[in-house]
């Protein structure tokens, strides 16, 4: 039987890791993964033609277009202040993190509580934006790359953790 081709897209780039995250999620479920192939143009080599034209053929090739909309992009803290206005957009990679992250945690056990397997691309598209928008810290900022390194919540970090669990 062939596998069903489901193209995951989305025009905000900020949605790289939710795109990641869904083509992981599909490629490791025992039984999506036995169904559907999920495919993700940014993962093609690179090569000699057009991006246009291979995304296009790309298309044309899947049987099924998802693509990723946009909705919320930021929410209000304890100041009354935006976060896109205080620190750039809360992503839903950084709302993941926050939702998840229970006192000072290693940057593993905080990929394995979001089932990511990649390091460097959860590293990039995860943590250090997290970091950059000021929701999560460094307990040891002065030794990034220590095996000792933990993170945990900053003070808007748990202003953005009680407001997405409700509290």
């Amino acid at each position: 039987m062939k596998k069903i081709i489901i193209f995951i897209s989305s025009v905000q780039s900020e949605f790289s890791a939710e795109r990641m995250s869904l083509h992981d999620y599909i490629l490791s479920d025992p039984l999506l993964g036995k169904f559907f192939d999920p495919f993700l143009f940014e993962l093609l080599p690179a090569t000699d033609q057009r991006a246009d034209e291979v995304y296009l053929r790309e298309v044309e090739y899947c049987d099924i277009y998802l693509g990723l909309l946009g909705r919320d992009y930021s929410y209000k803290d304890h100041t009354g202040k935006s976060t896109g206005e205080v620190t750039g957009e809360v992503t839903e990679a950084i709302r993941r993190i926050v939702l998840i992250l229970k006192g000072e945690m290693k940057r593993v056990e905080i990929q394995n509580e979001l089932q990511m397997r990649h390091d460097d691309f959860f590293r990039t598209n995860y943590i250090i934006p997290a970091i950059e928008a000021g929701m999560i810290e460094m307990t040891n900022p002065e030794s990034p790359t220590s095996p000792q390194q933990r993170y945990r919540l900053t003070a808007n970090g748990k202003d953005l953790q009680a407001k997405l669990i409700g509290k």
